[in-house]
């Protein structure tokens, strides 16, 4: 039977105390962790999938220039749209990895942790889930830089084409 505390670790005159709710708390949110992990791994996979396609998009606009006159110039335009696919794509399927990586690093080791009540494997899950929160919070931060960037651009276009 399992008693009320399930583990008791004494270091640095500290207690650490975890209860049946508190362990089952951890091992959902781990398995759930794991889950969403994997699906990051998924993501990037499939990231890496569109950036080499989208190296082929001038190829594909060239075999269609038979079939339409004058379209030249944006065929020209979809190679340089193609490469800066491919570098936007390359560089989620790259965060995905990183973000991946830390939370089920963070997640298998919390369960095993919990599993076979070692403090060390909780502590080492508990610093990848630290840093998988400070990587996903600079990643938020620097996107919604660009997405103000963004309006205040769309703004200032906006007025300088009202100007005109």
């Amino acid at each position: 039977m399992i008693p009320e505390v399930i583990e008791r670790q004494e270091q640095n005159n500290q207690v650490i105390e975890l209860t049946p709710t508190v362990k089952n708390d951890f091992v959902a949110s781990a398995k759930w962790g794991k889950f969403f992990g994997i699906i990051s791994f998924i993501s990037a996979g499939l990231c890496f999938i569109f950036a080499i396609g989208s190296l082929f998009m001038k190829s594909a606009m060239d075999t269609m220039t038979d079939e339409f006159e004058g379209m030249e110039l944006s065929i020209g335009m979809m190679g340089f749209a193609g490469a800066v696919s491919f570098i936007i794509y390359l560089i989620c399927a790259v965060i995905c990895v990183v973000i991946g990586y830390f939370l089920f690093k963070a997640s298998k080791n919390i369960l095993d942790g919990i599993n076979l009540n070692n403090q060390d494997k909780i502590a080492v899950g508990s610093h990848s889930l630290k840093t998988f929160c400070q990587i996903y919070g600079i990643i938020t931060i620097i996107g919604l830089a660009i997405i103000v960037l963004t309006i205040l651009g769309a703004m200032v276009v906006g007025c300088t084409a009202a100007m005109m």
